[in-house]
């Protein structure tokens, strides 16, 4: 096949065009910076095509093996902090000062590809299958994996898969990981993005890098999986190990049994709140979830050391169900490659387990009783003592009815009373009875003192409902969780409601800005922050009710006299009123004005006084005009003579057309000098 009919983008065969009809690429699309061109051809034998990812280490590449005719991948060593290539050019150029790092980096690449080479005859993992010397660099060739990665697999699953998937999919991956470790191969970034799941169901083990870029704080960029990255690997002077990998491993288990990515490592350093498996799903067996928590520890050398040991614990005393089994051991034992295969299939012995026994107990304090084995003394007394209970039970009934046969009832008020009395307190002494034994804890309450609230509320819906109090604190940073109900570690019922205490932050606050905002708004934001609940001020309702003879309605004021947030006599004096006032640079209804000026930092637990102004401006109608030979007289009032009224917060603005303030005044119009036109304007005051 001509490598001029292959696309790029696909590898796949390209007719006519420069858009692959298959994927869509264009055959002419710009190149970044250090890349490949596509096209280019390695070894006389690899045809490079598009870029598929990159890191801190180098560059992997879509390509097609002339010699054998099908799909490869192709990872170049090119660390781009240290290199770059020659513009126009297949050549790596390095400087100086860099050149001995480059050789030492690209040395540990060759030596980690080369035992993984090695290691070809596995089949859960991704080897390289060549390596080439070129460009002053070095190319891993390794197979195209046909599938896709665990990732886009779970999102195909509904983003998680069951314990019985899990152990039947796998152990063969272990097996692989186990005999990796035994070569000195460390891998560092096993997560759902670095396993693929072949179309035959099977998963493999990719992405293998230097340590450089699996560590933090080193000569190149670092590449670390949030959430299944091992805490040592965030500091380059913390020592790696067997256990480093355990833990990614063990966060891609918890991933994949519970639908949620484990916490970052990092973050846990602070506060460590991660979930069990078995408190965010019930069906995974308790074992699974010990082994797992285990396994995401910490501290390195409290951590589950080995994958054979992790393995020992997942399925050692778990039967073909995934429960516990008893006197049952998983023999996980894998030699070399050579014998890979029978190393993959753990050995268990299996033992007689009693028809009696509980699966949730473990097998070594199980006592199985015998034929042989002569009953106790207790045992032996059992029968007895229960028929006779049961013939005391029965006597005492019978004794119970004959006296309310043989009591005459007197009067029917007391009976009814007493007979009620006695089945309310039956009914209360049961119903508490069977809310005791109803109340069954099914999960661990994890520590959330600290937490955003926001998003710890978010977060763990429908596991823990939270119920938040706000308080002030000059020391915990606002919307940080200060206290919870149920202390850390106490078992509750999923789904409960637990109360918390939020930080509403520091209790100095500024007077928010004003302009454009309604009074009740503003009074609502002010009461958010903190402060008490205003209430108008007592002078204008004074007013309000001093208006009782005018023309117009005077709508109610409805205020509370309520001023403090609290009702201790000792309390400090807060108050917040309003006020109306004439500004026509507002609008009706908006606040015009606050005292003190707003910026003004108080201390919203202290003593102080705000008061609000509103703008209650008067305005002008034209009532009527009455023309005479005299001249024209205009009257107006404010709403004419149905009055109208406005209402904010519990404060009015009332129309009141018997009040009145007349101005008159006299023009010289037009008209010869014996004829005068006076003009009279009448407004109404109160608007």
């Amino acid at each position: 096949m001509s490598e001029q009919k292959l696309c790029y983008g696909c590898m796949e065969p390209l007719s006519e065009g420069k858009v692959c009809p298959h994927c869509g690429y264009k055959q002419d699309s710009p190149v970044a910076e250090n890349r490949l061109k596509p096209g280019t051809v390695l070894h006389e034998r690899y045809l490079i095509g598009k870029e598929v990812e990159s890191n801190g280490e180098g560059i992997t590449y879509l390509a097609y093996d002339k010699t054998v005719g099908c799909k490869v991948m192709v990872r170049e060593y090119l660390p781009e902090q240290i290199c770059s290539r020659s513009a126009d050019s297949t050549l790596v150029n390095v400087e100086y000062d860099h050149l001995a790092q480059y050789k030492a980096l690209m040395a540990e690449y060759t030596e980690l590809n080369k035992a993984l080479a090695r290691l070809r005859s596995l089949s859960h993992l991704n080897p390289a299958l060549d390596l080439i010397s070129e460009n002053n660099t070095t190319y891993a060739v390794f197979e195209y994996l046909e599938g896709r990665t665990l990732l886009e697999y779970l999102k195909e699953n509904a983003g998680e898969l069951s314990w019985n998937t899990v152990r039947r999919i796998f152990p063969p991956l272990f097996t692989s990981l186990s005999l990796l470790h035994n070569a000195g191969v460390l891998h560092r970034g096993i997560s759902p993005e670095t396993i693929y799941v072949t179309d035959k169901g099977e998963l493999k083990l990719g992405g293998f890098c230097i340590s450089a870029v699996r560590t933090n704080d080193t000569e190149l960029e670092a590449e670390l999986f949030d959430g299944y990255a091992a805490p040592e690997q965030y500091f380059a002077d913390r020592q790696q190990g067997t256990w480093t990998d355990v833990y990614g491993i063990c966060a891609v288990l918890y991933r994949i049994l519970t639908g949620c990515r484990a916490t970052d490592a990092n973050a846990r350093q602070d506060f460590d709140n991660l979930i069990p498996p078995n408190d965010m799903n019930p069906h995974v067996p308790e074992k699974v979830s010990d082994a797992i928590m285990q396994g995401l520890s910490l501290e390195g050398s409290k951590r589950i050391q080995t994958v054979t040991d992790l393995v020992t614990k997942l399925f050692g005393d778990l039967d073909e169900n995934g429960e516990e089994k008893a006197n049952a051991t998983m023999q996980f034992r894998p030699s070399d490659a050579q014998n890979a295969a029978a190393a993959a299939a753990a050995r268990r012995q299996e033992s007689v387990q009693s028809p009696e026994h509980s699966q949730h107990q473990p097998a070594r304090n199980v006592r199985v009783k015998t034929q042989q084995e002569e009953p106790t003394f207790f045992e032996r007394l059992r029968a007895p003592l229960l028929v006779a209970v049961l013939f005391l039970l029965i006597i005492g009934i019978i004794i119970v009815a004959f006296k309310k046969l043989l009591n005459p009832v007197n009067n029917d008020s007391n009976t009814n009373s007493t007979s009620w009395s006695s089945v309310r307190d039956n009914v209360d002494t049961v119903s508490s009875s069977e809310t005791t034994r109803s109340v069954e804890y099914d999960a661990v309450m994890p520590g959330i003192v600290g937490m955003n609230y926001r998003l710890k509320r978010d977060e763990m819906a429908g596991f823990v409902n939270m119920e938040a109090e706000y308080v002030f604190s000059e020391t915990v940073p606002k919307d940080q969780i200060m206290w919870q109900e149920i202390a850390e570690g106490e078992p509750f019922v999923s789904g409960s409601t637990v109360k918390v205490k939020v930080s509403r932050g520091t209790s100095v606050i500024e007077i928010p800005e004003y302009h454009g905002y309604r009074l009740q708004t503003y009074l609502d934001k002010l009461e958010e922050l903190g402060f008490v609940k205003g209430v108008e001020d007592p002078t204008a309702v004074k007013k309000n009710n001093n208006n009782k003879n005018s023309r117009t309605t005077t709508a109610t004021t409805t205020t509370t006299t309520e001023t403090t947030a609290t009702t201790d006599p000792n309390a400090p004096k807060r108050t917040i009123t309003y006020k109306p006032k004439v500004n026509y640079n507002f609008a009706n209804g908006n606040v015009c004005g606050v005292e003190p000026k707003p910026g003004t930092k108080i201390d919203v637990l202290k003593a102080y006084d705000i008061v609000i102004y509103y703008a209650n401006n008067p305005v002008i109608t034209t009532a009527s005009s009455t023309s005479s030979k005299w001249g024209t007289t205009v009257t107006t009032a404010a709403g004419g003579e149905s009055s109208g009224s406005w209402s904010a917060g519990g404060n009015s603005g009332s129309t009141t057309g018997n009040q009145q303030s007349t101005a008159t005044k006299a023009t010289t119009n037009t008209q010869p000098a014996t004829t005068t036109k006076h003009t009279t304007v009448t407004t109404a005051a109160g608007q």
